[in-house]
């Protein structure tokens, strides 16, 4: 079990990766431990407007200060999200999620990128894939997040899920 505090720092990937035509979203955390810091790796992908999260990866970082670990991520950058994406299967979904200290940041910063992306042009498709990619994310509060990246009402997102449960 993972006993870890988060310090105030989240450092996104700034730019979009792109793999034989499949664009990807990446995130990484810096997380104080008690041995010193440790990183979460996150990528997103979307295939033909399915949301998927397509990899992870844990790195500690050694350093005395957290501006020497955000340091060694940036260096870090390029190695870590080659390798996850060189197992990368073609739209596997992950089976493992982030710790529950992030979850619902992490989740909100892959959600909020593709619904700014303007890839998702109508209210539905938009919901639909949010929706998907948090489920994959495993996070408890969808409803709220959801209604906080969509800007509606929490209870219209509630009667969103009620009717695609009921539609199958």
């Amino acid at each position: 079990m993972r006993n870890k505090t988060t310090e105030v720092v989240a450092v996104d990937v700034p730019e979009i990766i792109n793999l034989g035509g499949d664009s990807f979203f990446a995130t990484v955390e810096i997380i104080k431990t008690d041995g010193g810091y440790s990183t979460e790796w996150w990528v997103s992908g979307n295939f033909e407007g399915e949301l998927l999260v397509v990899g992870s990866l844990c790195v500690p970082v050694w350093g005395e200060t957290l501006e020497d670990a955000s340091k060694k991520v940036v260096h870090l950058r390029k190695a870590v999200l080659d390798l996850i994406l060189s197992v990368y299967d073609g739209g596997a979904k992950v089976h493992s999620t982030p710790a529950k200290s992030l979850k619902f940041e992490i989740a909100r910063r892959h959600i909020t990128y593709y619904v700014d992306s303007g890839l998702f042009v109508g209210a539905k498709d938009r919901f639909v894939a949010a929706y998907s990619l948090a489920q994959q994310f495993r996070v408890k509060e969808i409803a709220q997040l959801l209604s906080d990246i969509l800007n509606v009402n929490v209870r219209t997102v509630h009667d969103w899920i009620y009717q695609a449960r009921h539609r199958g």
